[in-house]
């Protein structure tokens, strides 16, 4: 994976003029930890479906308690019993020692997602996760997730599948749930964002209103790792529950 160091320009916040960016870290609804499934469970809420997990499924949820968890769902939230999952939190990020998972995001899809072009979405957002993981951004770095993934093309093995900014349609379509996941599990972190759209006015489907995070032609997600060391990018999408983690890096 190529690390790559671009200008810092201002963040973009077009639907939000008079919202900077702590506003929004403040009213974002950050993971606190990941889960490890043990047992097969099915996700659902939101307005979402359901998704059937398999052991060995990871999942960040944004609350952990002696009762279970809470778990972010599309536009909403879902308990889970605390049976069936092996929790490990977050370790603050000026604690972190090589290795250690300082923050995180779930985002979901299923077989439906998509409709007729659910196929082509799902592979997008299979490469898109492969593109970046494995990225460490170094002290001082930015990272682009157009510059990693772009550009969103038929000869870069993108498919067909619905998109916002092609009528209805287009290469690459999905991986956008990517860069969404990604936009929000750096929420939690000090890491300094400095690009980033949101879709429409009425969000996506996948994620609370106006915490989506729009690449490509309308967009483009960026950040500055602004801690004093290496920070590793995980992105998987385990057959629908798309996980991205960020480490130190060791």
């Amino acid at each position: 994976m190529r690390r790559l160091i671009l200008p810092a320009l201002p963040g973009v916040f077009p639907f939000f003029p008079a919202l900077g960016e702590e506003t929004h870290r403040r009213d974002a609804r950050p993971a606190c930890g990941v889960l490890t499934v043990l047992a097969p469970v099915t996700v659902a809420g939101g307005g979402f479906s359901g998704l059937a997990v398999v052991p060995g499924t990871l999942l960040c949820p944004v609350a952990a308690g002696e009762g279970g968890y809470t778990l972010p769902v599309w536009r909403g939230e879902t308990e889970a019993a605390a049976g069936g999952f092996a929790y490990a939190p977050f370790v603050p990020c000026r604690e972190a020692r090589p290795g250690d998972r300082i923050a995180g995001y779930t985002t979901y899809y299923n077989e439906t997602t998509g409709g007729k072009l659910a196929a082509g979405r799902a592979d997008n957002i299979a490469l898109g996760c492969r593109k970046i993981d494995g990225a460490t951004v170094a002290p001082g770095e930015e990272f682009s997730f157009n510059a990693v993934c772009g550009p969103y093309k038929k000869r870069n093995g993108y498919r067909m599948a619905p998109s916002v900014s092609h009528d209805g349609q287009g290469y690459g379509g999905g991986v956008c749930q990517v860069s969404t996941t990604l936009y929000n599990a750096l929420l939690s972190t000090p890491l300094r964002i400095t690009a980033w759209a949101v879709h429409r006015r009425s969000g996506v489907q996948y994620a609370r209103p106006y915490f989506d995070a729009a690449v490509g032609t309308c967009g483009d997600l960026r950040f500055v790792n602004t801690l004093p060391y290496p920070v590793r990018i995980r992105a998987m999408p385990q057959n629908g529950a798309v996980t991205v983690l960020l480490s130190r890096a060791e």
